[in-house]
């Protein structure tokens, strides 16, 4: 999984549903377990971008 190297909160969540919907379509005619993973981190990565800033760091 890359990281993105986007500058805002918005950029970032952004790129990373872009990733998403590429790794979506390609499971739609080929599907595998690391894409499967790679969407499930993908997404895991929006919601951690999407916790306040009070939580960020923590494993709450």
């Amino acid at each position: 999984m890359e990281l993105s190297n986007a500058r805002t909160r918005e950029e970032r969540i952004f790129d990373y549903q872009m990733k998403i919907a590429e790794l979506e379509h390609i499971q739609s005619y080929a599907k595998s377990k690391e894409n499967e993973k790679l969407i499930s981190n993908y997404k895991q990565q929006i919601n951690y971008e999407n916790r306040p800033s009070a939580f960020r760091g923590c494993n709450y």
